[in-house]
């Protein structure tokens, strides 16, 4: 009996279900004509159910059944992600679904992105949990994505579900084309530029060609085997910078192969969280300098790898973004402002007064690093900003010679002048010293001599920078030790400074210990010269 009534109902069915085919089309059109507004609201309940099933409190409107239903199928949907109770709690703000249904139709029609409502979620859930705005546009993009792929399954029509998948993902490839060739700089994102700023600069200080190419200088104390890491000084000066307020100074000084660079590179290195940095040598300023925003631009470009007209607007956008402090970026910025001894003739007092200035509005800080002679003299009494300086020593006679034993080179019992153990105390001669014995060019402490280390630093500044020329240095170097010769034999000992600013660099130079033991004991034997260093 039950099989006959089935088999009876069957036919049935299956012209009800024809007749509804014929239908569904027409009452579909005639409820568009009459009732237009029905049909977004229609989408947009889709769009409900599935923001209930994120973590959204349904309805209380709802029977009881189908709010259990609702909660059941969460329980299948929800991630670990979304069952947080902050994610949770600013879900349920009426004002975030709807942003977020908001971003989700202009997603399926594949219409120009909503700025506003994604800077509004943005804003909301950052003001709610605390955390970082990555995180916000992360949690908001796997939230739409969601809300999007749920409606296209809602659909009753999965044919139609199929079509409009299609024609969203095909509409959506053209629209990102023509948003990249009518609006480069809108496809950049701060977190993919310091990501790159970051990959780039870890390269630069941890390669020696690389180092050499873009800085213009061998800094790159990620290659090199450090035989004695100066950690003490490492953290002193990461502790100072750390405890800088926004467009604070931090000013590293010492005499020439110190390593002034070197420390900054090392503590760069050495934090687990790179900031956003600009490198800026000497040589990239130019007088006047008037534009400070377009010198730290350039250096951004330069360490981005990207196109400079649009990342120009790009940085603008930002820095104009940043002076609300609310949305700066979390890791920080810090300008590198290195060896402005370099170029004396810059007002680098006015440039560092206003860099402090910018960074401030910005968030920022600044390093500079100078000789300490130069900076002393000629900058710091002309600054407006306060600054905290570090001084970078030379070794003592206990480093040096630990360093020296690391190389299983001894300098006890050996027969060395008291001008060759002192120039060892510094770095970048210790460090040259060091390069011979690892040559094979030099056996025994005792082989060392002034003459060998004038030219072997010589040798080595020609080698390390393009800027130095060998020739140069020595004429520079022989017209030094002639005026002091023709000062001591004529006995004039009145005014000794007697030096333009390019010939004071040489003294300050890396062969300052090599020089005073030379030329100022010859000076002094003739009673003619006085010097005070």
């Amino acid at each position: 009996m039950e099989l006959s009534v089935s088999v009876l109902i069957r036919p049935f069915l299956s012209m009800g279900k024809g007749i509804w085919a014929q239908i569904k089309r027409p009452l579909a059109e005639r409820k568009a004509l009459t009732h237009p507004e029905q049909e977004k609201h229609s989408l947009y309940s889709v769009m409900e159910k599935t923001l209930v099933h994120l973590g959204v409190e349904p309805s209380a409107s709802q029977p009881t059944w189908k709010r259990w239903v609702s909660l059941l199928e969460s329980k299948i949907v929800i991630t670990e992600t979304f069952s947080l109770p902050h994610i949770n709690e600013w879900l349920n703000v009426g004002e975030v679904q709807e942003h977020l249904k908001h971003l989700a139709i202009h997603k399926l029609t594949s219409s120009r992105h909503p700025l506003e409502s994604e800077q509004a979620l943005i804003e909301s859930y950052i003001a709610k949990t605390g955390e970082t705005e990555n995180r916000a546009k992360d949690i908001i993009n796997q939230a739409v994505t969601a809300i999007t792929e749920g409606t296209l399954s809602g659909l009753k029509d999965p044919e139609l579900g199929i079509l409009m998948r299609m024609h969203s993902q095909t509409m959506h490839e053209r629209f990102e084309a023509l948003n990249r060739q009518l609006f480069p700089e809108q496809i950049l994102s701060i977190q993919q530029l310091c990501s790159v700023n970051e990959k780039w600069l870890t390269e630069t200080l941890s390669n020696k060609i690389r180092s050499k190419t873009r800085l213009g200088q061998v800094l790159c104390p990620g290659d090199s085997g450090v035989v004695l890491k100066r950690t003490a000084l490492i953290k002193q000066f990461s502790d100072t910078l750390s405890a800088l307020p926004d467009g604070g100074v931090i000013v590293v000084t010492g005499a020439e192969g110190n390593g002034k660079s070197w420390l900054v590179a090392q503590h760069w290195l050495s934090v687990p969280v790179k900031p956003l940095t600009a490198f800026i040598r000497a040589e990239d300023i130019e007088e006047p300098c008037n534009d400070i925003t377009a010198v730290i631009i350039n250096a951004l470009c330069h360490s981005c790898q990207g196109d400079g007209s649009v990342h120009t607007k790009f940085w603008q956008e930002q820095f104009r973004t940043w002076c609300d402090s609310s949305k700066r970026p979390t890791y920080g910025m810090i300008i590198i402002l290195d060896g402005i001894n370099q170029r004396p003739a810059i007002r680098w007092a006015q440039l560092i007064d206003k860099l402090s200035e910018f960074l401030q509005c910005l968030g920022g800080k600044l390093i500079v690093t100078s000789r300490q002679h130069y900076f002393t003299q000629n900058v710091e009494s002309r600054l407006a900003t306060p600054i905290i300086k570090r001084p970078v020593p030379e070794w003592s006679p206990e480093e040096r010679d630990t360093i020296l034993a690391l190389r299983h080179i001894s300098i006890a019992g050996r027969k060395l002048s008291v001008s060759v153990a002192t120039s060892l105390l510094n770095p970048r001669m210790l460090g040259i010293a060091l390069e011979l014995f690892s040559a094979e060019q030099l056996h025994d402490l005792a082989e060392l001599s002034v003459s060998l280390m004038l030219f072997e630093h010589i040798k080595a500044s020609q080698r390390d920078s393009y800027d130095v020329s060998a020739e140069l240095f020595s004429n520079e170097l022989r017209s030094f030790g002639k005026k002091v010769l023709e000062r001591s034999e004529i006995k004039d000992n009145e005014d000794i400074d007697i030096f333009d600013a390019e010939l004071n660099g040489v003294f300050e130079g890396g062969c300052r210990p090599l020089l005073t033991g030379v030329f100022l004991p010859l000076a002094r034997r003739h009673n003619a010269l006085s010097y005070s260093s």
